[in-house]
């Protein structure tokens, strides 16, 4: 398909070539997998319209920080349908305590783009870390993922 992208990033994506050595149980595999890796940052601690990064309703104060944010997670997958992959594993994009990035916000805005690009895949994973800092803090973002994703 014809595709023309300017990209204007702050910072070009980076693309490391890795092997998967081991499945998901961390149990050795026969056959290493070759993957490439697309790093691309997400904004550090934006201001939101509610401290709580898990609110239903929290977002971007700046409309410009919601469509910079959209357009970086679109280079995931313009890049991955530019390398012509057919599988997508994508991150929980400054969904943690450290980028404090909006989690519905970042959700909705994969649903957008899960929706628009899906027809180029075979796969589409996300690949969450569930941030554990004890009893009072924990990120939940794994269940928000499932039940934005699979209704």
């Amino acid at each position: 398909f014809p595709v023309t992208i300017r990209l204007q990033l702050t910072k070009p994506p980076i693309i490391t070539n890795i092997m998967c050595c081991k499945d998901s149980k961390y149990n050795p595999i026969d056959v290493p997998i070759p993957m490439h890796l697309i790093n691309v940052t997400p904004l550090l601690r934006p201001k939101l319209i509610n401290s709580n990064l898990l609110a239903p309703t929290n977002e971007y104060i700046d409309p410009e920080q919601h469509t910079s944010t959209l357009y970086h997670l679109r280079v995931f997958f313009i890049v991955a349908i530019l390398a012509k992959k057919k599988h997508i594993i994508l991150p929980a994009f400054g969904c943690d305590f450290t980028f404090a990035n909006p989690v519905p916000t970042i959700i909705s805005m994969y649903r957008t783009l899960c929706s628009q690009y899906r027809v180029y895949f075979e796969s589409i994973t996300f690949a969450i870390v569930d941030t554990y800092l004890g009893e009072s803090h924990r990120s939940n973002l794994y269940p928000l993922f499932v039940k934005a994703f699979h209704h």
